[in-house]
């Protein structure tokens, strides 16, 4: 009735100018894993191509998105499109645990948020409490900000939201997009706040930024899988 994160695979990024395409490091799983898939592009008119074999849950007008698939044997990195080429980042992670055994329900509720120019990455309030559908007390909740940084915040790492748990991360030198994914297993059931996450080092500069927060269904251990699916498809 949890996950964890299993490993991260390195975030991978292309200049600006250089590719339309993208492929994240590689990371450790097993079968049944939830693969995690960040794709984020410094330009806004940017759009990604939803990668064969994977499950969009969260985007923020397409250029920046998070997608989801239970991982299989032989699986390997998966090679990302976008419509242009402005700065691309990529990062793969797999979660171990009760994974929710249907990827197209298992986002429960998402929402994102945009500033135009702001120096922290604001993410979204998101209301899980009051969902329709199984009323699991144990989602995992994926919370993502981004910022278009410049070379005033070279150096800088990114704070950890209160609860949670880094799982993958870019920050970057010069104009590059700068992300963060950290993750919280909840054991009661609770709405989000919204909040921001600010750059630790250097002068955070006034930039344009995104955030994005998912709710993860996860499963019941063993039998009780049956009768959760169940009651969800009621």
């Amino acid at each position: 009735m949890a996950l964890s994160l299993r490993n991260a695979g390195t975030v991978t990024q292309t200049a600006s100018g250089a590719s339309t395409t993208i492929t994240p490091g590689a990371c450790t799983f097993v079968a049944g894993d939830l693969f995690i898939l960040t794709l984020g592009s410094y330009v806004t008119g940017d759009t990604w191509t939803t990668p064969t074999g994977f499950t969009l849950f969260a985007t923020r007008t397409n250029h920046h998105s998070i997608y989801g698939r239970i991982a299989v044997g032989g699986d390997t990195p998966p090679l990302c499109t976008s419509s242009g080429t402005s700065v691309h980042t990529a990062g793969l992670l797999a979660l171990q645990g009760t994974v929710w055994p249907t990827i197209g329900t298992m986002a429960e509720a998402t929402n994102n948020a945009f500033q135009s120019s702001a120096s922290a990455a604001a993410y979204p309030s998101l209301t899980i409490a009051g969902q329709p559908g199984f009323a699991s007390n144990n989602d995992y909740i994926l919370i993502y900000g981004q910022r278009n940084k410049t070379d005033d915040t070279d150096g800088a790492t990114w704070a950890t939201v209160a609860g949670a748990t880094k799982l993958q991360e870019i920050y970057g030198n010069g104009f590059v997009d700068a992300w963060t994914l950290q993750g919280i297993q909840q054991t009661t059931r609770t709405d989000i706040s919204a909040g921001t996450i600010a750059a630790t080092g250097g002068t955070p500069e006034s930039v344009a930024t995104t955030g994005l927060v998912i709710a993860l269904r996860t499963a019941l251990a063993s039998a009780g899988i049956l009768s959760q699916l169940i009651q969800h498809s009621r």
